[in-house]
């Protein structure tokens, strides 16, 4: 063939391609042009109104839970580091030169962390932003209108879970703020004594313990139950003498007893099956 006909052929194809996109997309853009009232749903309307709608509006509050152990680091990078690790809980011996990760996992052993440490950053980051989520949630289902048929119940798990993660806050940290509205000016926003964070977080569970659902099942699977309020209240009772200076036996074993009477759990015949991945079925786990 002609080279100057093939260059002659290559460039009509070149000039008619575009042409014929053009046409067509002009084409489609005004058949698509023609209807202009079409419903915008910018909004929610109907929400909090079903069982699965309730159980989809608290879902963030148990989200950041996941963050207990986190994914995208390493189990030096949040609260489980600073629970296990600096309790004998887990140790993490060095291989080698390997494993040093700059003296982190030493430091956490011998008490000797810093402020700077992502362990102890990252397990204020877990406890403050659980806390504000939950504040938050609490804000959005108190204005509803109208309000759900299980309102007392939810707002009584919401809490019970903010009593968790100040109670969190009261075992690791200390004095430690407490926030139970996002509404508040920061400059409002001072440190409390472990006493009055001890007296908040019993009187939170107290309070809310009576309201929450009794059930244990797959429906109630990973949320805040009763038995899970008393949990957390045996636990605050337990370490009492190093939290106020008084110790608070007695309570603490009323709070245990409470659930052992439920008769909702039982010891499992395999220890380590509580601590399977797939333990859902577990009737020694409470949360």
């Amino acid at each position: 063939m002609n080279p100057f006909v093939l260059r002659k052929k290559l460039n009509m194809k070149k000039i008619t391609f575009p042409i014929i996109q053009t046409l067509i997309s002009l084409g489609l853009g005004t058949m698509g042009c023609t209807k202009l009232d079409t419903k915008v749903y910018d909004q929610v309307e109907h929400f909090w109104e079903t069982e699965q709608q309730v159980s989809a509006g608290i879902a963030p509050a148990y989200a950041g839970l996941r963050n207990y152990v986190p994914l995208n680091g390493g189990v030096t990078d949040g609260i489980y580091a600073l629970l296990e690790l600096s309790a004998d809980g887990l140790i993490c011996p060095e291989r080698a030169g390997n494993w040093r990760d700059g003296g982190l996992w030493e430091r956490l052993w011998k008490h000797k962390w810093t402020p700077f440490d992502p362990s102890v950053q990252n397990g204020w980051t877990f406890i403050f932003s659980g806390i504000t989520r939950i504040n938050q949630i609490l804000q959005t289902v108190s204005n509803l209108k109208p309000r759900p048929a299980n309102y007392a119940s939810i707002v009584a798990e919401l809490r019970t879970l903010r009593a968790f993660y100040n109670f969190l806050a009261l075992d690791l940290f200390g004095n430690t703020p407490i926030v139970d509205s996002n509404n508040v000016n920061l400059n409002e926003i001072k440190p409390r004594s472990r006493v009055e964070i001890f007296n908040y977080v019993e009187k939170e569970l107290k309070d809310n313990i009576p309201a929450l659902t009794t059930e244990v099942s797959t429906a109630t699977y990973g949320r805040a139950t009763r038995w899970f309020g008393y949990a957390v209240l045996a636990k605050l009772y337990l370490n009492a003498p190093i939290y106020t200076g008084t110790a608070r036996w007695a309570d603490c074993v009323a709070a245990c007893d409470a659930i052992l009477q439920s008769n909702a759990y039982q010891l499992e015949a395999d220890y380590f099956a509580n601590f399977k991945i797939a333990n859902e079925g577990s009737k020694e786990n409470i949360f």
